[in-house]
């Protein structure tokens, strides 16, 4: 069920990713890893605030994707 939420709004996660990164690519595979993460947390209480998606909570993990990709390439160089 939160899958079906999410993918409403998916329009809106890729012009979110993109606001972080500036990288269309980079924004569609942090929207993908969004997904991933958020099925495999799916039972956890903190997808739906008030019967809505909360939309707060699903940034923070686009955010938090990209600055755990920017601070893994850090480390390589």
């Amino acid at each position: 069920m939160i899958l079906k939420e999410l993918a409403k709004s998916d329009v809106k996660w890729r012009e979110m990713a993109y606001n972080i990164c500036r990288d269309k690519t980079l924004a569609d595979e942090l929207v993908q890893e969004m997904y991933l993460k958020v099925h495999a947390n799916k039972d956890k209480d903190v997808w739906f605030r008030n019967d809505k998606l909360n939309m707060p909570y699903v940034y923070s993990i686009l955010h938090n994707l990209f600055y755990d990709l920017q601070r893994s390439k850090s480390k390589v160089l």
